[in-house]
């Protein structure tokens, strides 16, 4: 009889043990499931912004044209940069080129000329030119 009570008992005892436990790690889990979704909706919303951000990216990159053999002048400005576009565009008999900047591209070299980018404001600037 003893050990049917005792056999009970320490049934009873490991099945409140059990619910317990399993309530203490279902509350103290929680929070970290909610973390976890978190977490994910955020990296969703990351790859969203990266798929936008390379679409612009290359959107942008359509305006661009890159032009060989424009003369480098030492300490040249964006004035000369300027300059040195408008008078392309007079003697290929362009009417005025419409661009948001133009710059170098890569790192200055004695003896050699840099190729110079046009950001064109819109495609369409760019085909006329082209």
């Amino acid at each position: 009889m003893i050990d049917k009570e005792l056999k009970q008992f320490v049934t009873e005892l490991f099945n409140d043990n059990k619910k317990s436990t399993e309530e203490l790690i279902i509350r103290e889990l929680k929070p970290l499931s909610d973390l976890v979704l978190r977490v994910n909706n955020i990296e969703q919303t990351m790859n969203i912004t990266q798929t936008v951000l390379k679409s612009i990216v290359n959107s942008d990159k359509k305006k661009n044209v890159i032009i060989h053999g424009i003369q480098e002048i030492a300490n040249e400005t964006y004035k000369d940069r300027n300059k040195a576009i408008d008078d392309l565009a007079t003697k290929l008999d362009i009417p005025k080129i419409d661009y948001d900047e133009t710059y170098r591209i890569g790192k200055p070299v004695a003896g050699k000329e840099r190729p110079q980018l046009i950001k064109f404001l819109r495609t369409r600037d760019k085909t006329e030119v082209m």
